[in-house]
């Protein structure tokens, strides 16, 4: 009824009262007294309809309630005929007009229009005059808040939402106005200018607002209508806020009822003052707080304080709040969460927020509960969240250098593998694509945490899972970081490029992955043989694994083809294994273009002249075969035709290698590989392969006993048969197979070095025949061997002929190689009899071998016959003894030359004395040139001679034939430590099982530790390590199992011999160095008490076991330890708890353990378990890791013969446990502390006592040729255990004594570097000193510089005490110029511009605390590094002083000394510390 009223009054009578050409106050003032209506009457007054609550709060003044009431009195007593009249007027006017629209109208105000409101007048002459109107009415303020008033009749007007609408919306100016605006503020905005208006309109504006907002029963329109928006805009940008503080509770009032809460934090900084920004944002933290998952609310609690001015200390305590909730908040408002935390982060508080991140932002958890609903919008909402949140983290580290550095320097800090997350890795490529320069430091990152073995393959695993979106974002940096991984020498850097590589083709879509292909294309076609070699080796796994990733770039592939005449064999076959997988491996693709590439290629290589390019066709032809003949599926007659090409191209191969000997081993090796490795082969190939081999065998190396003739200097040797001869006995005639016109021509060599490769694919093919079986070719493995008579003889050898020379030996090589093939052939029988002469045949391989050992030594040009025709192979080149005649004088030292590999030799290996353990000091301890020496040598002209007494057939494996993995089969033999001479071995002898070991410890450490291997970037032939070619054909993972199967039989073997070792400490009463410590044959014992060891800690080193895949095989290889010491602890399935219990069983070996070694593989093992455990158990193991290092440098070590350790490689096990040592600290400041006064005093001593070789009472293994190993190890572990210390100090306090302990021991070191002033000792300390310095200016000195006042003797005293190291830091760079050395000359200005920034901060906080006298400015005399001051510069001539500066830079430059030894002496008064600091200096 009163919307119809209004709009019938309306179009009544219409109000178009206006004032016109208003222009003083005055005339707004005539104005307003000629608009006057009236004043309201006594009733209405007594009838005001305001709550009691609001009169409570707004009472009017007593002044005004006495001028109302003189006022009523005063019209009361006007005649009662005007009266009447004037209130019957008044009653009429009043149901047709409100009260304030009366006023409003008087003012220009027209609400009368359908569209919007209608202001004739300026805004801001509007406001006056309204001002004025209210004011200045006799009434004033009843005209305002009484029941008729002001505020009550706009308040019912605006009831209606189609009226509140129009008045939050702005006003329109008419056209014939004279304002210039064509739109002005809305109405309620206006309003609330007026300062007795406002807070009664916010009060009805925010009721209103709860009101619409939240009631339910609301119309259609008016619900979809903005006016959470609409109104709190109105409150915008006041010129006056009457009450702030109630206003401010107002809007959180609203902030807590209405469900729309964005739209209230949106506009809240733009409505309150800025007094009160600092309240405000308490309270949105608490908000924070209060709920941490706030959902919808929570971006724009956070847009809201980013908008907000904070104090420093507010700021940081806001920051703090949001962090807390950042582990908690929705994955949909994480990056709303991230962008307010680097936005209104300072720069010393950015590591923090840099840790919080890397601890908090995993998207894992959110992952897992949005992966739940497993529909697609969810997942895009993943990915979406985190490209924004890494974008944001993208623009905070291009925006803050700060942030950048800060960064990198986590990651770097991170030691541990199970620490990183994915994470790391994505701002890695962040900061490699956005940061230019940090390009270098990101590449040298990867570089370091993948040769530390830190990055492995489950965190790249765990980083395609979670963040594979962000990935393809940043796939360009990532191939270019990759690019330079992969052409990187070290073999751990190379594995993880490849693990990378491997992921993206699986991972990125077709299009991505194509430029992954091109870029591994590019790698072949570099020329550098390990970088060629890796990504041939990704093509090939993925060709093996996953051959629907290669198959739609294999016209890419096909131009590998055109690489195959630049590459050796060993590449050819990793390009021919991979493009026949992909030509013949799947039916739709066969017949193509590429099959037919494929054969031609092989076909005219094989028709070669070159024996190299005829190999390459060889492995071509077979390759192209295997993957023919070894289909499963297809059509019969697409299989049909693939057979038959297989063994057409077979019958090719045998016609066009039958005259080449080297070609045809090739081939039948390779044939054996392909019969071994394939699981299902056809019938009519393999039954082709059984007519050629059994054909040809027997008539070309196995020849009857019964009439067999020979000359007397040759003798059938190694008979296993019975004594008795018959007719069907048969013998290998290897003496007559070896033709000795020959042998002086190396040019061709005769049939019989293909006997063994031979030998391999006979036992291949009645392998597969007979079901395992190989008794129809069992007298092979017991018929006598026709050799030379004189290979029975021990002594008394004339080498003399060349000629007879190499048949001798040749002979032996035949022979060698044909017992290692008869061991791999049969050593898998289960036949007790054959077993039994496997035995015979190792042993008589053995004794064979240290023979040929011992032979080789005299022959110095000799060249042993092919048997591995993979890669052609060089003997090692033996150096001649030469004897120089004694003189009188000096003696002097050689320096030892460079670029000449000496064999290694037995002895050499257990007695290698006089190698120091750098260069660095071999040079400083060498008198004397080499040219001097050569004219003092004179040659002998007899027959030169080997050093050694025997040499390490280990430099021969490329011409011994490798031993098949089934030979480790033997190692389940019983052990006869104690065998009796003339008795019939019936298991294994200490020989025996040191040979079978070493075999077994090479091909762990080939194929499951990679960083054994490594190839140089700089080679363009390829470097493929010999004797491993059958090796590879096993997958890791298959060969870790089967050494798996093995540690029973392994741990059966190490409990005895540590059972031998306990016997003779016992027997010699704990004396290592006694005589009865080295009995007869105990160095073969001890040898593979070492060698197990060494086999362990490679199998539990393999990458492999920290994929979830080989889980179970960690769990049983762990139970199969632990069940040695504890059977209850077995049962235990965790493998957590397996590797705790596996630990504290191999560490009960310490106390046992004889050699060097060993010490350093049970060390390697014990690290191994470490690095699988999980942070739950990670301090117990690094405990054992830590008390088994101490121990062993605890003691002194002996070699074989009762003599100390001393070597190259001594020192290279001692740098592993001084590193292991020092590594596996628990509280690693501290004790590194302690070590460093102890190692100081012993130094002293030894040094004073003037002992040439003195080693260290604390670690009697550090001597003094390889102390620099534990002095450097020092000098790092007290950074690095600085700066752990400092990540946990949870307070002000506990960083101050870290600083202490950590400059005192800095002077420690630098005393240690002053008496042993080494070369390698001063880099050592200058490069770890200038790490340590950097941090202090960091992190050190701006502590110091805040608490100078409250802790003046702690920051004087460190102060004083680091002052003295860098007076040495000084010394040491006049030293390196003086010395003109280029390693240190390049750390000089480095570490000059970190001490000049010391300096300058020191001072900046002594001027900061008017302690400016303090500072004496002076020339800093140059000392050299015993501390004597040497003659100035001055004095030398001016030439040559000149030319010195040129070279470098000068070091008498005027320095800064800051003398602060007495300061806290000469305190007296704590609390006034400017006063103490100006009386000190």
């Amino acid at each position: 009824m009163y919307k119809r009223r209004i709009k019938r009054t309306v179009s009544a009578s219409p109000v178009a009262i206006r004032t016109q050409n208003v222009k003083s106050s005055n005339e707004l003032d005539t104005s307003a007294k000629k608009l006057d209506l009236g004043v309201v009457s006594e009733p209405d007054i007594e009838n005001v309809n305001v709550p009691k609550e609001r009169r409570a709060d707004h009472p009017l003044p007593v002044s005004r309630q006495k001028s109302c009431n003189a006022v009523l009195q005063t019209e009361v007593s006007q005649s009662s005929g005007t009266k009447a009249r004037n209130m019957r007027f008044a009653t009429q006017d009043k149901q047709q007009v409100p009260y304030f629209e009366k006023v409003l109208s008087s003012c220009g105000f027209n609400l009368r229009d359908s569209e919007a409101y209608v202001l004739s007048e300026d805004q801001t002459i509007f406001i006056q005059v309204l001002k004025n109107k209210l004011e200045k009415n006799s009434s004033f303020p009843l005209n305002v808040t009484g029941s008729n008033g002001f505020i009550p009749t706009l308040e019912e007007f605006f009831n209606d939402p189609e009226n509140l609408k129009k008045s939050l919306q702005l006003t329109k100016s008419p056209e014939s106005s004279h304002v210039w605006r064509n739109s002005q503020d809305s109405l309620m905005h206006l309003l609330l200018s007026v300062d007795f208006l406002q807070k009664r309109l916010v009060e009805f504006l925010c009721e209103k607002l709860v009101e619409l907002v939240c009631s339910n029963e609301r119309e259609a329109e008016s619900a979809n209508y903005p006016w959470t928006q609409m109104i709190l805009r109105q409150f915008k940008f006041l010129d006056h806020i009457v009450d702030p503080d109630a206003f401010l509770s107002m809007l959180f009032d609203v902030l807590s009822s209405v469900p729309e809460k964005g739209d209230v934090l949106y506009c809240l900084p733009d409505i309150i003052l800025d007094s009160q920004h600092e309240e405000t944002a308490k309270k949105l933290s608490e908000l924070l707080l209060w709920d941490c998952e706030m959902s919808p609310v929570t971006p724009s609690i956070l847009d809201a304080l980013t908008n907000l001015t904070l104090t420093p200390e507010l700021q940081k305590s806001v920051s703090e709040n949001v962090m807390k909730c950042l582990g908690s908040v929705q994955l949909d408002y994480l990056p709303n969460v991230v962008r307010f935390l680097v936005t209104v982060t300072n720069s010393d508080e950015m590591p923090k927020i840099v840790s919080s991140f890397r601890q908090h932002l995993d998207f894992t958890s959110p992952l897992l509960s949005l992966a739940g609903n497993s529909n697609t919008k969810g997942s895009t909402s993943v990915e979406n969240c985190e490209l924004l949140t890494v974008e944001v983290l993208k623009l905070s580290v291009m925006s803050f250098r700060a942030m950048a550095e800060a960064w990198l320097n986590a990651i770097k800090g991170v030691h541990s593998a199970s620490k990183h997350k994915p994470l790391d890795l994505i701002m890695l490529l962040v900061l490699h694509a956005n940061v230019p320069v940090a390009q270098s430091t990101v590449q040298a990152l990867f570089k370091s945490k993948a040769r530390l073995g830190i990055f492995r393959e489950k965190l790249l695993v765990s980083t395609f899972s979670t963040m594979l979106v962000v990935i393809k974002e940043y796939r360009s940096a990532l191939m270019e970081i990759l690019f330079v991984l992969l052409k990187s020498p070290d073999p751990a850097v190379v594995d993880h490029a490849s693990c990378w590589y491997k992921l993206c083709l699986l991972h990125l879509p077709s299009w991505q992955a194509q430029a992954v292909v091109q870029r591994l294309l590019i790698h072949v076609g570099t020329g550098s043989a390990g970088t060629m070699r890796a990504a041939l080796s990704v093509l090939t796994t993925l060709a093996m694994e996953n051959l629907s990733t290669l198959l739609p770039h294999q016209w890419l592939l096909l131009n590998l083809l055109d690489k195959v005449p630049d590459v050796d064999v060993s590449v050819v076959e990793m390009i021919m294994e991979m493009l026949c997988r992909v030509a013949f491996g799947s039916e739709t693709h066969s017949g193509s273009a590429m099959d037919d590439n494929i054969l031609m290629l092989a076909r005219k290589q094989l028709a070669s002249w070159s024996p190299e390019v005829r190999k390459k066709g060889v492995i071509g032809a077979i390759l192209a075969a295997k993957h023919m003949a070894s289909k499963e599926t297809g059509k019969d007659s697409v299989v049909g035709d693939n057979i038959k090409q297989a063994i057409e191209l077979m019958e090719w191969v045998t016609t066009s290698t039958e005259y080449f000997p080297d070609a045809t081993g090739l081939f039948l090796d390779k044939l054996s590989s392909v019969l071994c490795s394939v699981e299902v082969l056809n019938d009519s190939f393999l039954s082709w392969i059984t007519d050629y081999i059994g054909q040809s065998f027997e008539e070309k190396y196995v020849v009857p006993r019964k009439g067999l003739t020979f000359e007397e200097d040759l003798k059938l040797m190694f008979n296993l048969d019975e004594p008795e001869e018959d007719d069907d006995d048969v013998c290998i005639p290897i003496a007559q197979l070896v033709d000795r016109d020959c042998l002086t021509k190396r040019s061709q060599y005769p049939p019989i070095v293909v006997m063994p490769a031979s030998l391999r694919l006979v036992r291949c093919v009645k392998y597969l025949a007979c079901e395992g079986n190989l008794g129809d070719i069992a007298a092979l493995l017991t018929c006598p061997v026709l050799m030379p008579c004189i290979v029975e003889q021990e002594d008394g050898l004339d080498f003399s002929c060349p000629q007879e020379q190499n048949f001798l030996l040749d002979c032996i090589f035949h022979c060698v190689n044909w017992f290692r093939e008869l061991i791999s052939a049969f050593a898998y029988q289960k036949n007790a009899e054959l077993r039994r002469c496997v035995l015979l045949r190792l042993q008589s391989l053995v004794d064979l071998q240290k023979k040929l050992a011992k032979w080789l030594t005299h022959a110095i040009d000799y060249v042993p016959p092919p048997c591995q025709f993979f890669a052609s192979a060089k003997p090692p080149k033996l150096s001649k003894v030469k004897m120089s005649t004694k003189k009188k004088g000096k003696k002097r030292k050689r320096k030892s030359k460079k670029g000449k590999k000496k064999p290694r030799t037995s002895d050499a290996s257990e007695n290698a004395e006089g190698e120091e353990v750098a260069e660095d000091e071999n040079e400083e301890e060498v008198e004397g040139n080499d040219d001097e020496d050569d004219e003092n040598d004179v040659s002998l002209k007899e027959t030169p001679i080997i050093q050694s007494s025997s040499i390490d057939l280990i430099d021969y494996r490329g011409f011994l034939r490798e031993l098949d993995v089934d030979v480790v089969i033997l190692l389940t033999e019983q052990l006869d430590l104690s065998p009796a001479e003339g008795t019939t071995i019936k298991g294994l002898t200490p020989p025996v099982l040191l040979f079978l070991l070493q075999d077994l410890t090479s091909k762990v450490e080939y194929l499951l530790a990679p960083e054994a291997k490594r190839y140089s970037a700089l080679k363009t032939a390829a470097c493929k390590p010999v004797g491993f070619a059958n090796l590879e054909t096993f997958a890791p993972r298959s060969f870790a199992r089967n050494t798996i199967k093995l540690l029973p039989a392994l741990t059966d073997k190490l409990e005895a011999i540590a059972g031998y070792c306990q016997a003779l400490l016992d027997k010699s009463d704990n004396i290592r160095d006694a005589p009865s410590m080295f009995p007869e044959g105990s160095s073969d014992i001890k040898s593979c008490y070492s060698y197990i060891l060494r086999i362990l800690a490679g199998l539990f080193h393999w990458s492999g076991f920290e994929s979830k895949v080989n889980t179970d095989s960690l769990r049983d290889a762990l139970k199969l330890l632990v069940v040695r010491d504890n059977k209850q602890a077995a049962e235990n399935n965790r493998v957590q708890g397996l590797l705790v219990d596996a630990a504290t069983y191999i560490t009960s070996y310490v106390e046992r353990t004889l050699v060097l070694s060993a010490a350093c593989s049970l060390v390697k093992l014990l690290t191994a378990f470490c690095h699988l455990v999980d942070g739950s158990v990670d301090e117990t193991m690094h405990k054992q890791i830590e008390n088994a290092c101490k121990t062993f440098l605890g003691q002194r070590w002996y070699n074989f013969k009762g003599s100390e350790e001393k070597g190259a490689e001594f020192n290279h096990h001692v740098d592993t446990l001084v590193k292991s040592y020092f590594s596996n600290m628990i509280n690693k400041l501290e004790t590194v502390s302690d070590l460093v006064a102890v190692v100081y005093q012993e130094v002293e001593t030894c040094v004073k006592l003037g002992t040439k070789d003195w080693s260290l009472d604390t670690f009697p293994t550090v001597t003094k040729s390889n102390f620099t190993l534990l002095y450097r190890a020092l000098c790092l572990a007290l950074v690095q255990g600085l700066e752990d210390t400092l990540e946990g100090c949870a307070n002000d306090g506990a960083r101050f004594k870290a600083w202490e302990s950590a400059i005192e021991s800095l002077r420690g070191l630098m005393m240690i570097a002053r008496s042993q002033n080494t070369r390698s000792n001063l880099v050592a300390f200058v490069k770890n000193a200038l790490r340590l310095l950097r941090t202090f200016l960091k992190r050190g000195l701006p502590m110091f510089i805040q608490h100078f006042r409250s802790r003046t003797n702690q920051v004087t005293s460190v102060l004083s005490t680091l002052q003295k190291s860098t007076r040495f830091l000084n010394s040491i760079c006049y030293h390196s110029k003086s010395t003109k050395d280029a390693t240190l000359t390049s750390l000089v200005p480095a570490l000059r511009f970190v001490l000049e920034q010391i300096v300058v901060s020191v001072r900046t906080m002594l001027a900061k605390n008017d302690c400016r006298d303090a500072f004496w400015i002076g020339i800093l005399k140059n000392r050299n590094l015993k501390g004597e001051e040497v003659l100035s510069q001055e004095s030398e001539p001016a030439a040559e002083e000149e030319q010195e500066e040129q070279e470098l830079p000068s070091d008498d430059d005027s320095d800064v000394d800051v003398d602060l030894a007495n300061a806290a002496e000469n305190e007296d008064d704590q609390n006034d510390a400017t006063s103490s600091i100006s009386e000190v200096f």
